[in-house]
């Protein structure tokens, strides 16, 4: 029987609970009862009982009569007692089972193995990875990888996430086995400590409340689809996760998760304090005096905080608290430790402690360096969310007083922000090792609290920023652009040399379009509304915005919403010198088509056809795995079927029958688009009032495209069918915007 428990534990642990009843009477009439206790020992901890598990592994050792075997026999005791909260008896255990084996056997190494365990639960991480060093090298497996995945665990908060994946990555049980999904898990979370959140988030989902986890690591699993989501901007979808995290027999993560919920109700604009207090509360029970600093300063309790702090990390953050700020401590201290995320807040506290401009300056160079780091589309999308206030004070610092020096001061911040998302994935060269080095400096993560900060006895290098300066100035603003900026009461017109301030202001604006887009949508659902109704609105709000004409908008937060074809002409310009000018499809152009799932469009078919008769050699994806499997430079990517919008507009997705495909993996595929044109709903729709484009229309340019064609609200299947029979000619011999004006007046 213990063999056939020990196969089910490695490949479906959530099976072995309901074995339990049977195991224990198998325990009264076993000619070997120490297999017997081991096997309900077991199971007792599968199920989460954890103390009776530790009581059952100790009765194992003792009844059985081989003098080595009996302490091997109480090893499963060490991890048992650890999972119930009572270390102090799990070490001690381990310490008396060490003693008495020899250092070349392979129970020594399990002893070793089982402590690191338990140091794992008690949160002495690093402890933990100096225990388990070269474990899984002098283990057999399947005990070699549980090695390998308890050394992950260890690595993932003790100092070296590229160590952790690497260990989890290298685990080679059988796909569908438990601690093969463990180790996935592990991967993912490394991922978000490494700043790839989005590819995490993708990783982890499956394992969402998992049949096949103990109720431990599904609550892991919740914990690290929180602090995802809150890397990636979703602090809504990383409440309810954290929901689902708390773990009665880890003090250490309850605490972790109530600062995660302070910090996503606080960026939600509800009020975080009770979670935030709570958590100091749970640390400080703990003894974990530095972290309980850190939730006092974001309680902004300065002198708590500093009393508290000990570690570089809390001494940083008690140095930010705003009722009394200390930036000049704390930017010594991000110099010293690495901090650099944290960079732009000091300088912003200092432009508000009346460092003007030259602050204000330095803050913005910060973020725009920290920005250029992330190491994804999605992951620079985020980082802007919670520094749009202090970018925001600084344009109205600049345009309080407007003059051709200052507006060009502001046009070039939005151009270098933009230019700083649109940087490759994997640069190469210079360019790339100046923006691994700034990863290193400021732990490369996407990440709200850096747990691995350390005391270093040297300062971080200095990083050459020429490589990626050079980068960001490599597309320079043109003067045909309209650039928008947003105000700390309104937006303001940067032209060429001069600024004008909107007489719209941001709610004004958020009413205009909610009614248009109601009037643009009424013809869809009754054949009899009057469409005239819709063009009243839009000229309506054409007069509010009184917008300059000009070849190109680039806008900002709700005014990325405003259709500005049909106001005044001008294609939407994520960069000011990102254009489609002088685009044209070549006379033989590689074509893909990716065919989503059409079920409820009637057109969906016909324009399918159509492309295909357009561009019989065209490549043609009917599955997301289809898609992702495409490679190398296309001219063109039509895309047919329906598209899923999401709270994170990174996972907003193109909808296959075999599955999503995400806007997240879109940005990071192998194939390079041209241009794109996305017949489906909602795919440059603009997540309320983001900063600047994102979603589905914001991945494919990441992947090259000079223009993507989306729509802003629900598209209508016929109409989409007429308009793509009148575009597709006219591509060839026209710039895409002319191309679209064509089209759009034969389809009126």
């Amino acid at each position: 029987m213990l063999a056939e428990i020990l196969e089910t534990y490695a490949i479906d642990m959530g099976a072995l609970p309901a074995r339990i009843p049977e195991v224990r009477r198998s325990v009264r009439r076993a000619t070997n009862p120490w297999d017997a206790w081991r096997a309900l020992a077991i199971c007792l901890r599968s199920a989460g009982r954890y103390r009776q598990a530790a009581e059952a592994f100790v009765r194992a050792g003792e009844t059985c009569p081989d003098p080595v075997l009996t302490w091997s026999y109480r090893l499963g005791a060490v991890d048992s007692y650890g999972q119930s909260g009572r270390y102090e008896v799990a070490f001690a255990l381990a310490d008396e089972i060490v003693a008495h084996l020899d250092p070349k056997s392979p129970q020594f190494w399990r002893a070793r193995l089982a402590l690191g365990n338990t140091l794992l639960l008690a949160g002495r991480d690093r402890e933990a990875a100096r225990a388990l060093a070269d474990t899984a090298e002098r283990l057999e497996e399947p005990e070699a990888s549980w090695a390998r995945l308890a050394r992950s665990s260890a690595m993932l908060f003790g100092g070296d996430p590229a160590r952790a994946l690497e260990d989890a990555r290298a685990i080679a049980m059988p796909e569908g086995s438990t601690v093969r999904g463990l180790a996935e898990i592990n991967a993912a979370y490394a991922l978000v400590l490494l700043g790839r959140a989005d590819e995490a988030l993708i990783a982890l989902e499956p394992w969402r409340g998992h049949p096949s986890l103990d109720e431990a690591n599904r609550r892991r699993v919740a914990l690290a689809i929180g602090d995802a989501s809150l890397a990636l901007g979703m602090p809504e979808a990383a409440l309810a996760a954290f929901a689902d995290a708390r773990d009665p027999s880890r003090p250490l993560q309850n605490a972790h998760v109530a600062l995660g919920e302070g910090t996503a109700r606080r960026e939600i604009g509800i009020d975080g304090r009770a979670s935030l207090l709570e958590a100091g509360r749970r640390y400080r029970r703990l003894g974990e005096r530095n972290w309980e600093a850190v939730a006092r300063a974001l309680l902004d309790q300065p002198e708590a905080a500093r009393t508290l702090a000990e570690g570089p990390y809390a001494r940083t953050m008690a140095s930010l608290c705003p009722s009394a700020p200390q930036p000049q401590e704390a930017l010594r201290l991000i110099r010293r430790f690495g901090y650099g995320n944290l960079s732009w807040r000091a300088h912003l506290l200092r432009a508000r402690s009346g460092g003007g401009l030259p602050a204000y300056r330095r803050m913005a160079e910060a973020i725009l360096l920290e920005r250029a780091a992330r190491s994804t589309v999605a992951g620079r999308l985020a980082y802007l969310r919670d520094k749009e206030e202090g970018l925001t004070e600084y344009l109205g610092a600049l345009l309080a007083r407007p003059t051709a020096t200052k507006t060009e001061e502001a046009r070039r911040l939005v151009s270098e922000l933009r230019a700083a998302s649109l940087l490759d994935e994997a640069p190469s060269g210079p360019l790339g090792q100046a923006l691994d080095a700034l990863r290193a400096r400021s732990g490369g993560a996407d990440w709200p609290f850096d747990r691995r900060g350390t005391e270093s006895p040297e300062a971080f290098p200095l990083v050459d920023l020429s490589p990626v300066r050079a980068a960001l100035e490599a597309l320079p603003a043109r003067s045909d652009t309209a650039v928008y900026a947003r105000l700390p009461d309104g937006y303001a017109e940067l032209s060429d040399r001069s600024a004008r301030r909107l007489a719209i202001s941001p709610e004004g604006l958020r009413k205009r379009l909610a009614f248009l887009r109601y009037e643009l949508l009424a013809p869809m659902a009754d054949p009899e509304a009057d469409p005239c109704v819709a063009l009243r609105a839009l000229e309506a709000l054409s007069r509010e915005i009184d917008a300059t004409t000009m070849a190109g908008v680039s806008a900002e937060g709700a005014l990325w919403s405003v259709p500005w074809p049909a106001l005044t002409g001008a294609e939407l310009r994520l960069h000011p010198g990102l254009t489609t000018e002088g685009y044209r499809l070549p006379a033989h152009p590689r074509v893909a088509i990716w065919a989503g799932r059409d079920d409820g469009l009637d057109s969906a078919a016909a324009e399918l056809s159509l492309l295909r008769d357009l561009y019989p050699e065209a490549e043609t994806a009917t599955s997301s795995a289809e898609a992702r499997a495409m490679t190398g430079a296309f001219d063109l990517l039509c895309v047919v079927g329906h598209a899923r919008r999401a709270a994170n507009p990174m996972f907003s997705a193109i909808e296959f029958e075999d599955g999503p495909l995400f806007a997240a993996e879109i940005a990071r595929l192998e194939a390079r688009f041209g241009f794109a044109l996305l017949a489906a709903c909602d795919t440059g729709a603009l997540a309320g009032d983001a900063y600047e484009p994102n979603g589905l229309a914001r991945a494919l340019l990441a992947r090259g495209a000079r223009g993507v064609v989306a729509s802003l609200w629900a598209l209508d299947d016929a109409a989409a069918l007429d308009f793509a029979r009148h575009l597709h000619p006219l591509l060839y011999d026209h710039e895409p915007r002319l191309a679209l004006e064509s089209a759009r007046e034969k389809v009126r």
